[in-house]
């Protein structure tokens, strides 16, 4: 092999090598920033879900404290 064609590998795989562990950190991050997004997504469904949740739980604990409910259950244990 001559000495200038030893250089041009050298120097293209040099190159190549540089190359390389840029294009895998920008591989990464566009997964990470499509796993982000899809957890933030899930997580603001997660947090309406639970907002329902306790709307639902407030309801029912007007409805158990009301007096009106004890007596129904005074009146469904009587009949």
């Amino acid at each position: 092999m001559e000495f200038w064609t030893a250089i041009v590998v050298i120097v293209a795989i040099s190159t190549v090598m540089g190359v390389i562990p840029q294009i895998m950190k920008e591989r990464n991050r566009s997964r990470a920033n499509k796993q982000n997004t899809d957890l933030e997504q899930r997580l603001a469904q997660l947090e309406s879900h639970n907002e329902q949740l306790m709307e639902r739980v407030e309801v029912l604990e007007r409805i158990v404290t009301d007096g009106n409910y004890d007596l129904q259950q005074q009146f469904q244990k009587l009949g």
